[in-house]
C-alpha cells in the first residue's frame, strides 16, 4: 500500500446500529500505510489513511442502516481525497438511508445457503444428454452445498463439463428447448473509481442483499472479470479452467495458460481469513450457474412440449 490505492472487504455491521461507542470495521497496516474504517455512535462511517507522518480522515453520514447487515465496503484514496463506497454506492457527508445505499433491511446476519434444487427428480424417458445434464446439476448442487475444499474443487470439473467443454452439456441439452439462459450477478459493468493494483470481483449477489445486480447471457457470464492483478485480467472461464485443469477438479498441476496460472499464484499470495480466493470464487460461480440453469432444468424435467 502507498499514498494512493483501493481496498475492499465484506463486513457485517454492528448490532445495534449505531454502536454505543466507536467500533473498528476494517483495519489494514502494510508497507507504511495504515487504512482504517470505523463506525461511531452518531451512525457515521469514518475512513482514515495514515501514510508516513500524514494522517487524513473523512466522515460519511449519518447513515440509517439495519443491525448486522452484511455489506461490501470499498475505499479508495489518493493524495487529494478519500472515497468510501457501500454496496457500490458512494457515501457523502449527508444523511443516507438503507434503501438509498442498497442495503437490505430484511436480511441480516451471516449468510448461509442450502440446496438450490432440493427436490429435483429425474423423469422417465430422458435422453442420454438430459440424464447426464440433470445428474451433473444434482452433483454440482450437492458439492457446493457441502462447501468443503475437496467438494468445491471437484465442482469446478462439473462446471467445465457443463459450460466450457468442446460440446458443453448446457448447449447439448438446450438445442431442443432453445431457451435464453440468464445469469444474475453482482453488477460488474462499472469500472472501479480508482484503478486497483489487485481487485477480486464478487459475482454472486445472494450474500449481499441490496447490491446492484445485472442479468447476463452465458457468454457474458463466462467473460465476466473476476480478478485483476499485476496488470493482467482473468475471467470466470479462466477461473473454472484453472481449478478444473490444475487445482484438481479434473487434473492437478501447473497450467500453461497465463491467466489460469494467475489464479493459482494469487491463492499463494493472498489469504482471506484462511481461505483460498479461488475456492471461494468457484463456490460463488457454482451458485450463480445453478440459479441461471433453473429454467433449463425445469424444461428438461417437463420434457419437450
Amino acid at each position: 500500500m502507498s499514498a494512493e490505492g483501493t481496498i475492499a472487504a465484506v463486513v457485517v455491521l454492528p448490532a445495534p446500529w449505531p454502536p454505543p461507542r466507536a467500533l473498528t470495521l476494517f483495519a489494514k497496516d502494510e508497507g507504511g500505510t495504515t487504512v482504517t474504517v470505523f463506525a461511531d455512535s452518531d451512525a457515521r462511517l469514518i475512513a482514515s489513511v495514515r501514510y508516513g507522518g500524514d494522517l487524513r480522515r473523512c466522515c460519511y453520514g449519518p447513515l440509517d442502516l439495519p443491525d448486522s447487515a452484511r455489506v461490501i465496503l470499498m475505499m479508495t484514496w489518493t493524495p487529494d481525497c478519500i472515497s468510501l463506497f457501500l454496496n457500490g454506492n458512494e457515501l457523502s457527508d449527508r444523511a443516507s438511508s438503507a434503501s438509498e445505499l442498497g442495503v437490505s433491511t430484511s436480511v441480516s446476519g451471516v449468510y448461509a445457503s442450502g440446496l438450490i434444487f432440493p427436490n429435483l427428480q429425474l423423469r422417465a424417458c430422458l435422453s442420454e444428454e438430459e440424464h447426464l445434464f440433470l445428474c451433473t446439476v444434482i452433483d454440482l448442487d450437492q458439492k457446493v452445498t457441502a462447501g468443503d475444499r475437496y467438494s468445491v474443487i471437484r465442482a469446478s470439473g462439473l462446471l467445465r463439463q457443463l459450460l466450457l467443454d468442446e460440446t458443453p452439456l448446457v448447449h447439448a441439452v438446450n438445442r431442443q428447448y432453445r431457451l435464453e439462459l440468464s445469469f444474475q450477478t453482482v453488477d460488474f459493468s462499472q469500472p472501479l473509481p480508482v484503478e486497483a493494483q489487485a481487485h477480486w470481483q464478487a459475482l454472486d449477489p445472494e450474500p449481499f442483499p441490496g447490491a446492484r445486480t445485472q442479468s447476463c447471457s452465458l457468454k457474458q457470464f463466462l467473460s465476466a472479470p473476476c480478478l485483476a492483478w499485476n496488470g493482467r485480467n482473468a475471467r470466470v472461464s479462466d477461473l473454472i479452467r484453472a481449478c478444473a485443469n490444475a487445482k484438481g477438479g479434473i487434473h492437478f498441476g501447473r497450467t500453461k495458460i497465463a491467466d489460469e496460472q494467475m489464479m493459482l499464484d494469487w491463492d499463494q499470495a493472498i489469504n482471506l481469513l484462511g481461505e483460498e480466493p479461488s475456492i471461494m470464487a468457484i463456490a460463488a460461480v457454482c451458485r450463480v450457474t445453478l440459479r441461471g440453469l433453473s429454467g433449463l432444468v425445469s424444461a428438461t424435467q417437463r420434457g419437450a412440449a
